[in-house]
């Protein structure tokens, strides 16, 4: 198995919420997982998940939320990771860091 982990954050300015932390990995089958995680103050966590199994074209959606308002969020989070991942990283790192920042990054994978 094999696990990967980034903290997500919304762009600057456009979206208050709080970053997603988001985890990847491949189980002993072969399937693919995909979870988004959003904390809140009390340590309480919610989620959505999804499965991707091998030779299933449309896969599974996991969700636990304490609200209603969270899995909105949490679903608002995935949109945001697969509009970062269809995207160049230039534009990406300059649509986090900046037109005048975006050169420090370009070169960083």
């Amino acid at each position: 198995m094999s696990l990967d982990y980034n903290i997500v954050h919304p762009f600057p300015g456009r979206d208050e919420s709080d970053p997603w932390l988001m985890m990847q990995w491949t189980e002993s089958n072969g399937d693919d997982v995909l979870t988004l995680i959003e904390l809140d103050d009390e340590g309480e966590h919610s989620y959505v998940m999804h499965t991707f199994r091998r030779g299933d074209s449309d896969g599974t959606v996991t969700f636990n939320v304490t609200d209603v308002e969270i899995l909105k969020r949490l679903l608002q989070g995935g949109q945001h990771v697969l509009g970062l991942r269809q995207m160049p990283k230039e534009d990406a790192v300059t649509l986090y860091c900046g037109p005048r920042n975006a050169d420090e990054y370009s070169s960083e994978k």
